[in-house]
């Protein structure tokens, strides 16, 4: 993938970023028991607690590279809010562009 189309962490909060690498983003689907991307992106957008309870470990990167090692509790974030930020990194992982949620209007 050129360097231009490479998805760059989505700042979240202070110091904390979303990105997936590929084989994070294979490990979420397989913990999910979600074999599907799309289907694991629908769960994040619907705010299902244990498909951003996966996610959250696996997803989101501290300023210095590594994961986020607190529980999904210490994200001062709603739930939707968190799922919609952790969907649009899987998507811009595996598609390269950002999840558009206008409805294709």
């Amino acid at each position: 993938m050129p360097e231009a189309m490479r998805p760059q962490p989505i700042p979240t909060m202070p110091g904390v970023s979303a990105f997936f690498s590929f084989s994070a983003a294979k490990q979420a689907c397989e913990a999910t028991s979600i074999p599907v991307a799309p289907h694991l992106m629908a769960a994040l957008l619907r705010g299902e607690p244990g498909a951003i309870e996966e996610c959250v470990p696996r997803g989101l990167i501290n300023s210095d590279g590594s994961r986020w090692s607190a529980g999904v509790d210490e994200i001062p974030l709603p739930t939707l809010t968190l799922g919609r930020i952790l969907a649009d990194a899987l998507h811009r992982r595996l598609l390269g562009e950002a999840l558009s949620m206008d409805g294709g209007e």
